[in-house]
């Protein structure tokens, strides 16, 4: 399902990929030695696009769901959205890639946030296009995602999910 996202909420996104570049650069240079300030705010400004898209999804099918969070903590946004489903709180984590990236439908995280993760956990897989189109390729519940080793070995502390693994898991929400 694609998402056209409108200027405002683009620009909204735009300037807090900034600020939070901005104040959090250093913390994430520690995670990502080589990375750029342009590639941090880049990444950071499609993910925020994506959660913004997943929220809108979730609004469009009548989910009782967080709003996105602009809100700039010491080692980054708040992130995630929560969603309440038969009184209970789903945690709803967002990954986005870009359409174009070398890793084609892939999606990261840190290997030792797994051991985290709980029944509650779900994942919105995403792909970017453009900063006003944003593909929710996959919603889907942790439990039924096997992380791997990521195919680059530079990314030795993350681990990696991939969307031929997942194609035979229906899409839940």
């Amino acid at each position: 399902m694609r998402f056209k996202l409108d200027d405002t909420q683009i620009g909204k996104c735009l300037r807090f990929s900034i600020e939070v570049t901005k104040k959090t650069k250093h913390y994430y240079q520690k995670r990502n030695q080589y990375a750029r300030t342009e590639k941090l705010i880049f990444d950071m400004f499609i993910g925020k696009l994506a959660e913004v898209a997943v929220w809108s999804m979730m609004i469009d099918e009548d989910k009782e769901c967080t709003s996105p969070s602009f809100k700039i903590t010491d080692y980054g946004d708040s992130g995630d959205l929560k969603i309440i489903k038969e009184n209970e709180i789903i945690t709803l984590h967002i990954k986005c890639v870009r359409h174009d990236s070398p890793v084609k439908d892939s999606w990261l995280i840190e290997t030792k946030e797994i051991k985290h993760l709980g029944e509650n956990d779900y994942f919105a897989l995403c792909k970017y296009y453009e900063p006003d189109e944003i593909e929710i390729m996959k919603v889907i519940s942790s439990a039924n995602i096997n992380w791997q080793k990521p195919r680059n070995a530079s990314l030795s502390s993350k681990s990696a999910c991939y969307l031929s693994d997942l194609l035979l898991t229906p899409k839940t929400s």
